[in-house]
């Protein structure tokens, strides 16, 4: 019986990767096209391309969200936009801060409901993106400054200095208090 599961595997392997490849290759109509540059590519802009673009200063999430080859790559968590199911889509579930999701996208706030709504019509529409522009050849790396580092306080050898001494002055020994009268000794 394993025999016969594993043809039936990679058969079905091969039919998923078929139909993923034809599906974006297809074309776009231009009512799609339309619906893409009017609504969607607008909110990406200003919401998405200051983390997740080429020209972004640290790429958040290894994630390119300014080309088609970008976001049908993924991030770091894996795929984000399942054409045509926007509940499996993880953009659509960061983007209405779905509890049970551990990214909540934009970080500054929840977009209103209505912008959430053209994400989600795009993604049931088969995430139509007319753009083919590939994006960087990697992601944007950080760069560490070992220098700069060792120049942290926390990383700089510990240094005892002397205790200065402070000069104190001599106590000497003062008269004993005057001997109260007993009227205000009883008083208090």
């Amino acid at each position: 019986m394993n025999g016969m599961l594993r043809p039936r595997l990679l058969f079905a392997a091969a039919c998923c990767a078929f139909w993923s490849a034809a599906a974006s290759a297809a074309p776009i109509s231009p009512a799609d096209a339309e619906f893409f540059e009017q609504k969607v590519r607008p909110l990406l802009v200003t919401h998405c391309f200051e983390c997740h673009s080429a020209e972004s200063k640290i790429l958040q999430g290894g994630l390119h969200l300014d080309s088609r080859p970008g976001w049908q790559k993924g991030g770091e968590s894996g795929e984000v936009v399942v054409p045509g199911k926007p509940d499996e889509s993880l953009l659509v579930k960061a983007l209405r801060f779905d509890k049970n999701e551990y990214v909540h996208m934009p970080p500054k706030g929840k977009l209103p409901e209505a912008e959430i709504a053209v994400f989600v019509e795009w993604v049931k529409r088969g995430a139509p993106d007319p753009r083919e522009k590939p994006t960087a050849t990697g992601p944007a790396k950080r760069v560490i400054d070992i220098a700069a580092g060792k120049k942290h306080w926390a990383f700089q050898p510990l240094r005892m200095k002397r205790p200065t001494l402070l000069c104190v002055p001599t106590l000497r020994p003062s008269a004993p208090p005057p001997l109260r009268q007993a009227e205000t000794i009883a008083k208090r």
